[in-house]
Order: C-alpha cells, then sequence, then structure tokens
C-alpha cells in the first residue's frame, strides 16, 4: 500500500473515538465500582490500555528516529498483583493520562507523514471525517478537529487553523487547557483566531 492515508485516517479516528469512551466511562463511574483479576474494574482497565497506547507512541518514536522499535514484555492479565497495581491509580490521574496518551498515539501516527504538511492536513480531515461518519460523540470528534486544527497551523494555514479549533474547543471544551500551551498553535493563538483562547 503506497497511500497510507486512508489507514492512518482510520486509525486517527478510531482512536479518537476509543479516548472519548474512556473519558466518559471514567467521569460517569461511580466510586468503589467493584472488580477483580477475573472481571476488570473500568479505572484498572483504562489504566492498562493507557499503558498499552504509551508504549505504542514510544514505538512509532523509536521507527521516527530510525532505531528499532523497544520491545516490552507480556502482561498477565490473570495476575492479581498486576491487577491491584492499575487499581491504586486515582481515577482523575487515569482520566488524565487517557487524555494525553491517546494525543500522544494521534500525533504520532501523524507524525509518520511528517515532512508533508498537505498530506498531514488530509489526514486529519479524514479523521474528523471518520469520528463523524461513526456519529463519535462530542469529546472524540473534538480531538479529531484539534489534530486537524494542528495540521493546518503547520500547514500555514492559520485561519482554517483557527476554525477548526473554535469547533473543537466547542465539542470538547477540556482542549481549551492544551490549545493555550501547545506549540503548533502558537501562531493561531497570537494572531487572536479563537475566542476561546482570548
Amino acid at each position: 500500500m503506497s497511500d497510507t492515508r486512508p489507514l492512518r485516517a482510520a486509525i486517527s479516528g478510531l482512536l479518537s473515538f476509543a479516548a472519548a469512551e474512556e473519558q466518559t466511562l471514567l467521569a460517569a463511574l461511580a466510586d468503589g465500582e467493584g472488580g477483580s483479576p477475573d472481571r476488570w474494574a473500568a479505572v484498572p482497565l483504562v489504566a492498562h490500555n493507557n499503558q498499552f497506547k504509551d508504549q505504542q507512541a514510544e514505538r512509532i518514536v523509536g521507527l521516527r528516529s530510525g532505531r528499532v522499535p523497544p520491545t516490552f514484555t507480556e502482561v498477565d492479565h490473570s495476575s492479581a498483583e498486576v491487577y491491584l497495581g492499575y487499581c491504586a491509580k486515582p481515577r482523575g490521574e487515569v482520566l488524565l493520562e487517557s487524555r494525553r496518551v491517546s494525543e500522544e498515539l494521534i500525533d504520532g501516527t501523524w507524525a509518520l507523514g511528517h515532512g508533508q504538511p498537505e498530506r498531514a492536513v488530509a489526514l486529519q480531515e479524514h479523521g474528523l471525517a471518520t469520528a463523524r461518519y461513526l456519529r463519535a460523540p462530542g469529546p472524540a470528534a473534538g480531538m479529531a478537529g484539534y489534530s486537524l486544527a494542528c495540521a493546518l497551523a503547520r500547514a500555514g494555514r492559520p485561519d482554517e487553523a483557527g476554525a477548526r479549533l473554535a469547533e473543537a474547543i466547542e465539542a470538547n471544551p477540556d482542549l481549551r487547557v492544551n490549545a493555550g500551551r501547545d506549540p503548533d498553535l502558537a501562531g493561531v493563538r497570537e494572531a487572536g483566531l479563537v475566542e476561546a483562547l482570548r
């Protein structure tokens, strides 16, 4: 396959969708949710997913730098010790980590086409279209729109980036914090193109 854009677009859209589902699950969770090594509760499950996504992001970094990607040991999902380790993480910390690693993995997927800004824009446009097609919830569509805004900004299209970023923040207000510090969006902020960042 010489043109990987459709594949990367689908991956980005699905990652955004999965991250939004994790956020929704954790936000709606009642304190003291039960679980066991045989039947994992939501917090340890998402914490484990975070670790797996972080490993994949590290592998992408290895590929991009020309190194052999690292290998990781298998997790024994039936181990009570492993389960309790994931259970020890506070829900809020797991939620923030889910956002961080999902963004890194989505950005890493985009970065595999680095140096081709218009192709990156096309990739992220497909990602947003995929999220909309899947009727992803607002947080997921917002993350896909945010990735598109970053790609547009890197491609030297700040006005379009500002418009997409405003839509993304409206769909997922939690993105405002990242947008206020993301180096890709510095030009958008400096130009005052997004009301929510003024």
